[in-house]
């Protein structure tokens, strides 16, 4: 009797170890006990949360920027679930953007077919450069690179008068990132200060 109590004992505790995190119900502090979110991530999802309720995965990775598919796989085991739901990739894909929609984004007006093709081929990896890690490791790659490709995005055409917003980089083919430095839009990210960038 006493070794039947004691395995349902260490069972209890083994199940509240792994305990799933449900994202409409967790804490800031709940969250960021989930293997790999921290405050950053945690935030984000909490303030896209405030605005409603994750309805699914596919919701959730639509909503919170930073984080993919590949983010939500790792983050389900890890133990976060939607719903009650751990991650799954067919049932989380968005549905297929209307041709010509357009995506409210870093990418401005592209349409959402042509960001969600570029976000999601797997022979491609493009880079949103939102802190000062990803920062350095793109200069890491600069630095080993044979060739760089460097373009900014500006305010204007006229030289005189154009501000720098972004940079984008590429070390080689299918390989590329953007560094957005002063963006302003309802829901901009926090960017890197330009000034220190540069």
């Amino acid at each position: 009797m006493f070794k039947r109590l004691l395995a349902a004992l260490f069972a209890l505790i083994a199940a509240t170890a792994f305990a799933a995190v449900d994202i409409n119900k967790a804490t800031q502090a709940e969250l960021e006990t989930v293997k790999g979110i921290g405050p950053a991530i945690a935030g984000k999802m909490l303030d896209e949360r405030k605005k409603s309720p994750f309805k699914d995965w596919a919701d959730m990775v639509t909503r919170v920027k930073g984080v993919g598919e590949g983010n939500a796989a790792k983050f389900s085991t890890e133990g976060l679930t939607v719903n009650g739901q751990a991650f799954n990739k067919s049932a989380a894909a968005p549905a297929a953007a209307t041709p010509g929609a357009a995506q409210s984004s870093l990418f401005g007006d592209a349409p959402a077919q042509a960001v969600q093709q570029l976000e999601s081929d797997p022979d491609y990896s493009y880079e949103t450069v939102l802190d000062w890690m990803a920062f350095d490791a793109w200069m890491a790659k600069i630095d080993a690179a044979d060739l760089v490709a460097v373009d900014t995005e500006t305010t204007s055409l006229q030289e005189m008068q154009a501000q720098i917003v972004g940079i984008s980089l590429c070390v080689t083919s299918g390989e590329a990132a953007y560094i957005p430095l002063a963006h302003s839009f309802a829901g901009a990210p926090e960017q890197l200060p330009l000034n220190d960038v540069l």
